[in-house]
C-alpha cells in the first residue's frame, strides 16, 4: 500500500511511503520520497516471480523495492480499513 502524509510544509508538501506484508507477519515500512508532490494516480507492478515491486508516482519516477529485504518495522498504514489492519494470522 502507498501512502501520502501532507508535511504541513510550503516546498517539501507530502511524504510518501510503501508499507507491504507478508502472510502472517508484521507490517514494515518504505521510504519512498519526503519532498513530493501530489500523487495523483500511482501504479505498481510485480516482478513475474513476484520478489521485487515497480512503483510510478506523480513524478513519474520508477523505484524498485526487493519485496525478499525486510522494512522499518512498523503500526499498520494510516488511514487502513480497520478489517484490513490486524488481519488473523
Amino acid at each position: 500500500m502507498i501512502t501520502q502524509t501532507w508535511n504541513g510544509w510550503t516546498f517539501e508538501f507530502y511524504t510518501v511511503s510503501l508499507y507491504t506484508r507478508r502472510p502472517g507477519e508484521d507490517w514494515q515500512w518504505h521510504y519512498i520520497d519526503h519532498e513530493a508532490g501530489h500523487w495523483k494516480k500511482c501504479q505498481m507492478e510485480f516482478s513475474t516471480d513476484g520478489t521485487e515491486l515497480d512503483t510510478i508516482g506523480g513524478d513519474k519516477m520508477r523505484r524498485s523495492f526487493k519485496l525478499s529485504e525486510a522494512g522499518t518495522p512498523s503500526q499498520a498504514p494510516p488511514y487502513l480499513p480497520p478489517d484490513m489492519a490486524n488481519p488473523p494470522r
